[in-house]
C-alpha cells in the first residue's frame, strides 16, 4: 500500500493572503471570485487578479482553486450560461485555425482574443478550463489542458460544451 502525499490547501481572501500562503508552503490555494461567491468577508479576486493568482501559484508549483459556492437564482444562472457560451464560441473561432499548437501559442491566441473583446484573460480562460476538464474545479489552467489534450480533443470538448449550453 502506497501512501499518498497530503496536500496543504490554504484560503486566500486576496492577493496578500495568497502570497503569504505560498511563502509558508501551501501546495494549493483557494479564493473566491468577486462575482458568484459567498465568501462575503474576503476581498476575493476579480478576473485580472484571478489570472495573476493562478500565474503566481503555477510559478511556485502550486494549484489555485476558484471557490464558486454561490446559490444562483434563475436570473443569475442564465448569466453563467451566457458568459460561458460567449467565451467558448470566441475561443472556438480563435483556436480552430491555430498553428502551431502549443501552450504558448494557445495562451497568446486566448490573450489576444480577450484583449480584442475588451475582456480580462480569466473571462475566457475559466470557461475553457471547465469545458476541457469536464468539471468545475480544473487540475490546471485552460491553456495547459488544451496543450496536453491536443487540438482535436480540445476543439471536440469545446463543441460539446457549446452543445450543452444550447449554442
Amino acid at each position: 500500500m502506497t501512501m499518498q502525499r497530503m496536500e496543504l490547501l490554504a484560503p486566500a481572501g486576496g492577493m496578500e493572503q495568497l502570497k503569504a500562503a505560498l511563502r509558508f508552503g501551501a501546495d494549493a490555494v483557494y479564493g473566491g471570485l468577486s462575482r458568484h461567491s459567498l465568501r462575503a468577508f474576503a476581498g476575493n479576486f476579480d478576473a485580472a487578479a484571478l489570472s495573476e493568482a493562478v500565474r503566481l501559484c503555477h510559478a511556485q508549483g502550486a494549484r489555485f482553486y476558484a471557490a464558486i459556492n454561490a446559490l444562483a437564482t434563475d436570473g443569475e444562472l442564465s448569466d453563467f450560461v451566457d458568459t460561458a457560451r460567449e467565451a467558448l464560441a470566441a475561443l472556438q473561432a480563435v483556436l480552430e485555425p491555430l498553428q502551431p499548437w502549443n501552450k504558448d501559442a494557445i495562451f497568446e491566441a486566448c490573450r489576444a482574443k480577450a484583449e480584442a473583446m475588451e475582456k480580462k484573460n480569466g473571462w475566457l480562460m475559466y470557461p475553457l478550463g471547465i469545458a476541457l476538464a469536464g468539471q468545475r474545479s480544473t487540475p490546471g489552467g485552460g491553456t495547459d489542458l488544451a496543450a496536453i489534450l491536443g487540438k482535436e480533443k480540445t476543439l471536440q470538448r469545446i463543441r460539446l460544451a457549446l452543445e450543452k449550453l444550447g449554442a
